[in-house]
């Protein structure tokens, strides 16, 4: 669905309908107030942007179509930032920053500092935050599909 502009701001609103009277229905995408203009002055305000809206249809039905694997998810991972901290000598704490901004955690300790390897607990608590983005990614395209 094409997106407008007011002319001169950042404010968007979607074309809702426009009558045979001459009548246009926008709906103002941030506060979702819905406004009837006449054409004349819909031309006059508006201009097209190229923000894109997708229809709630449309969306559902890509979830219900939706099939994740794992490539998609160590995708998700390859374009994170990543940092691995080593604590006390013996504990090791992962922070995933994704894509979004969003932040998943996760940590692991030996229980003595001896058997301690870094490397081995980053990777358990990697495989550990790629099952909660795939929990994650299963909840979104899953609450797409509710009605």
């Amino acid at each position: 669905m094409q997106a407008y502009r007011v002319k001169g701001t950042n404010s968007k609103v979607k074309v809702m309908e426009i009558s045979a009277d001459g009548k246009v229905k926008v709906k103002n995408l941030e506060t979702h107030e819905v406004y009837e203009i006449s054409q004349q002055a819909f031309d006059m305000a508006f201009e097209p942007t190229d923000y894109s809206i997708l229809d709630l249809e449309t969306v559902k039905q890509q979830a219900q179509n939706f099939q994740l694997t794992e490539s998609e998810i160590d995708t998700i991972i390859e374009t994170a930032k990543i940092e691995i901290v080593e604590l006390f000598g013996k504990c090791t704490l992962v922070a995933v920053q994704l894509a979004n901004g969003f932040i998943l955690t996760e940590s692991t300790t030996s229980a003595d500092p001896k058997n301690y390897n870094k490397d081995v607990n980053a990777k358990l608590c990697l495989e550990r935050i790629k099952k909660r983005i795939w929990e994650l990614e299963e909840y979104k395209y899953q609450s797409l599909q509710v009605d």
